[in-house]
């Protein structure tokens, strides 16, 4: 958490709205015009400061978990937490340092980033985090899962931006709950292993549903596959298939010997799940 200040005027936010996970574009379209902690004596297009800077940023998704990259695996954190994510595109100016940023929730301001030891999957896949060279580019704010607050906004220094009500209300409301029916079969061919899901969303609300995907013996000893971040819409269920490159030979001693290769292991919001695989010629035909 941080309480520190960097004057900047002259920023415009051009919010799209929370696309996705909080309802219709438009509901959610933070518009207001910046306020201050302190009284402003001059207009919004004069610098107060030596700092002067005009950006757009708009609340790209929440989320109720994010997921982070261990040593040679990758989990979902989040017990407590949600995690709001902006865009961010400095369009005048000299670029705020991204931990010039931050997220205002009701008497606290919540500095970018997740407190954990472990990176973000999503850093680690991209090159598109906020950095002030780049002047653009995603922030991520960890904030309490089950706290209402009156006020929400993003910060630079003094400067506010307030989030509209929706966003708002869904900081404050729980996470809908989910349910999960995810399918890999015991045996597996080389080369390519299925595996089907399907997430139904039990609310009237709008989530996502987040989780890390891993393989253990498969081709490696341990080895991050995949992370998932999907919209899940107020009571539906939204269904997809996954396609893993197994990287088997199909003259390797493990094919048709009966016996447990390997392991795929899912750890999501909701829990934990693995399913153990042997590698065969040919599937069974039951």
């Amino acid at each position: 958490m941080r309480r520190r200040s960097l004057l900047a005027s002259g920023v415009a936010l051009l919010g799209s709205g929370l696309a996705g996970c909080l309802g219709q574009s438009g509901d959610d379209t933070a518009t207001e015009s910046p306020t201050r902690s302190e009284t402003p004596t001059t207009s919004d297009t004069e610098p107060v400061t030596d700092a002067d800077v005009s950006l757009s940023a708009s609340v790209e998704r929440l989320q109720p978990g994010a997921v982070v990259l261990g040593v040679d695996s990758i989990s979902t954190v989040g017990d407590g937490s949600q995690y709001l994510y902006y865009r961010v595109d400095v369009t005048d100016g000299d670029p705020p340092d991204r931990l010039d940023f931050g997220f205002r929730y009701g008497g606290d301001i919540y500095s970018p980033g997740i407190d954990t030891g472990g990176q973000l999957w999503r850093e680690s896949r991209t090159d598109d985090r906020y950095t002030a060279e780049r002047g653009e580019g995603w922030l991520v704010f960890e904030l309490p899962a089950t706290r209402a607050a009156r006020h929400a906004a993003l910060t630079v220094g003094s400067t506010e931006w307030p989030v509209g009500e929706s966003v708002r209300e869904r900081l404050g409301a729980p996470a809908p709950s989910l349910s999960l029916d995810w399918n890999v079969d015991a045996e597996q061919t080389p080369g390519e292993t299925p595996m089907s899901f399907a997430v139904t969303n039990d609310g009237d609300r709008d989530t996502r549903f987040v989780a890390a995907l891993n393989a253990e013996n498969i081709d490696a000893a341990y080895a991050p596959i995949e992370a998932f971040s999907r919209r899940i819409p107020g009571g539906e269920t939204v269904s997809w298939e996954f396609v893993h490159e197994n990287g088997v030979a199909p003259g390797s001693n493990a094919v048709s010997d009966g016996e447990v290769d390997g392991r795929y292991t899912l750890d999501w919001t909701g829990g934990r799940r693995e399913q153990a695989v042997r590698f065969v010629a040919e599937p069974s035909s039951e």
